[in-house]
């Protein structure tokens, strides 16, 4: 391949890449973000693990334990607890180029931009929670069982697993992907016309390994439901939810003339790709080849999440996955969809117009995130964005009155204050709790909705975030 092309072709990833380190460095520290950091922290790996202390679906294992360690060497700036996240964005590109290998190194390219290039996805490779890292996992281990199995390579198998466990462990709705997943293995190894049993021996301890990470995800999953903890979720149907949902969400906040007919199209593929494989699994030549068992191997994990997610609803009362906990599932959509414009690819008479037409999505949906991915704030919790001013005004008025300053605040603002409270040392705070809010306070840091509750007669307003609807009052002298 040309460099100059290779060069040109690297630009786009270099560009989010960049976008993501500048938004980890210079955002502030959100809600959940913060709590994580000051409530898991302090606990003991164990009392992390096994949800002692705080059982929460909160507690993002891999990130929780990621922010234990950065804590306990000094290095506890967001960017240095973000890192993770961003790194996982490095290994979902390095996984579809490898789950790509045998195509044109120009098409890997062009097809592992497609299911990157969604700012909602973006904003989960910035976060300091573990979605983004274990994103980077799921497509990790895809890519490893799919290489593996056509090289008939068993340490990619086996590190397919590893990787599979972590995604899950990382993010829990990551066992709707768990599951499919193995299922998958098991249905491709019987294609290849092997022996199941001999290929469950072979790698008889990463299997028990994997039963073992399914029965601990089943077993906090029990804890946090019976304390009520799995309260994120929607009631309607999968449509509503998983699909029409998650389109609003790769939205992110922009406005399209053409809007709806992207929003029609996003339904009807999304639809049309949780069956189309089966139109050619009766076809032995098309079975054969290399990019349709990619295909299948991505279909089987993506229809078989979609049915877990619906037989747990009906059957366990589960909620439906909304937003960043149906995130995974527009991952597979994506990899589904960009693995069946592969498998076209490889059929003679359609590489041209398959080349274009990735080619175009490509760059539609890049200059999308580009242009959508805001440089401060996250669409799931925006009202944290300029928390840090507030801070800085209250530095201020620390600075001239040298005594503490006397804050009272929103709940949903209060893990990011305590959050710069304790990396800051600024002791002239009070320490942040969940807590009703004190109008005899000097300073109230409100939202809109807490005027009903909170008399600010003897206050006056010094700041304000309209379009999130906070508000900073000091007390009049």
């Amino acid at each position: 391949m040309n460099r100059l092309l290779f060069s040109f072709l690297l630009i786009p990833f270099f560009v989010l890449l960049v976008l993501l380190l500048t938004k980890a460095a210079k955002s502030s520290i959100t809600h959940d973000e913060a709590l994580s950091f000051i409530t898991y922290t302090p606990q003991s790996v164990k009392d992390i693990v096994m949800y002692n202390q705080d059982v929460s679906a909160n507690n993002h294992l891999l990130s929780s334990i990621w922010m234990k360690t950065l804590r306990s060497i000094g290095l506890i700036s967001p960017l240095a607890l973000r890192l993770l996240s961003v790194s996982g964005f490095v290994l979902a590109l390095i996984s579809l180029l490898l789950f790509f290998r045998n195509l044109p190194l120009w098409l890997r390219l062009i097809l592992a931009l497609i299911p990157l290039s969604n700012p909602f996805l973006l904003d989960f490779f910035v976060l300091a929670r573990s979605y983004g890292f274990s994103f980077g996992l799921m497509l990790l281990s895809i890519a490893l069982l799919s290489n593996g199995l056509e090289d008939s390579n068993q340490k990619k198998i086996r590190w397919s697993i590893v990787a599979a466990i972590l995604a899950t462990i990382g993010n829990f709705n990551a066992v709707y992907f768990f599951v499919p997943f193995f299922g998958s293995m098991a249905i491709l190894v019987l294609m290849q016309g092997k022996s199941l049993k001999n290929f469950a021996l072979k790698h008889l301890w990463f299997f028990v390994a994997a039963l073992v990470a399914f029965v601990y995800v089943f077993l906090i999953f029990k804890k946090l439901k019976s304390l009520e903890q799995l309260y994120f979720g929607g009631n309607e149907w999968f449509g509503a939810h998983v699909i029409n949902d998650q389109f609003w969400c790769l939205n992110y906040e922009s406005q399209y003339t053409f809007q709806l007919l992207a929003y029609q199209v996003w339904q009807a593929l999304y639809w049309i790709l949780l069956f189309l494989p089966l139109v050619f699994l009766p076809f032995k030549r098309i079975r054969a080849q290399h990019t349709f068992q990619n295909w299948l191997m991505v279909w089987l994990i993506f229809a078989g999440s979609a049915l877990l997610i619906e037989f747990n609803h009906r059957f366990l009362d589960s909620l439906y996955p909304i937003k960043r906990t149906a995130l995974f599932m527009t991952l597979l959509f994506s990899l589904n969809l960009v693995s069946f414009l592969a498998f076209l690819f490889s059929q003679k008479w359609l590489k041209i117009p398959m080349g274009i037409l990735s080619i175009l999505l490509a760059g539609a949906l890049f200059m999308h995130a580009a242009t959508s991915l805001p440089p401060l704030q996250f669409r799931e919790i925006p009202y944290d964005f300029r928390n840090t001013e507030v801070i800085q005004l209250l530095s201020d008025h620390h600075q001239k009155q040298k005594k503490p300053v006397d804050v009272s605040i929103n709940w949903q603002v209060y893990p990011a204050f305590e959050f710069y409270r304790q990396t800051r040392q600024l002791d002239w705070l009070p320490v942040f709790k969940r807590e009703e809010i004190r109008s005899d306070a000097e300073f109230l840091y409100l939202f809109r909705e807490d005027f009903e509750k909170v008399d600010t007669a003897n206050h006056t307003r010094v700041w304000s975030d309209e379009k999130e609807g906070l508000f900073l009052f000091q007390r009049n002298p």
